[in-house]
């Protein structure tokens, strides 16, 4: 059977493979929301640039506080959203805490974001994806 739905997600990542720099290309916003979804769910626990070394919690933190800076500056997103996540992110900068400790109150803060009726779609999946990534760093001693 054919899904359209599934149809789009593969035209999409076509486009994503050909078109390296979206903002200066004029695609539609639609397809950048989604090469932004892109950029968000590739954070991993390694460095760039081909290494496979281990990155230390702080910069983790340091890399999903980028990502919340997208619902910061969404604004599709309404504003109480887009102020937990500045508050968010914020914690996430702050270093007079440990990085369990920070990661804690952030996902507490994120799943209050995630369970808010007006909150868009992709933000929410974004708020997810940010939470699942703090997790780890959440149990660590």
């Amino acid at each position: 059977m054919y899904n359209e739905s599934h149809s789009k997600e593969y035209n999409y990542i076509i486009i994503y493979l050909i078109i390296p720099a979206p903002e200066q290309v004029g695609v539609t916003e639609s397809i950048k929301q989604f090469i932004h979804q892109l950029k968000a769910d590739s954070i991993l626990g390694f460095k760039s640039g081909g290494s496979m070394q281990k990155i230390s919690p702080n910069e983790k933190l340091k890399q999903v506080a980028e990502v919340l800076v997208q619902i910061v500056e969404d604004t599709s997103v309404p504003r109480n959203i887009r102020r937990a996540a500045t508050e968010a992110r914020d914690i996430l900068l702050k270093e007079d805490q440990s990085p369990a400790l920070r990661a804690s109150t952030v996902i507490t803060i994120l799943d209050d974001m995630a369970n808010d009726p007006n909150i868009p779609v992709h933000a929410r999946t974004l708020v997810w994806n940010v939470a699942s990534e703090l997790e780890p760093i959440a149990v660590e001693k």
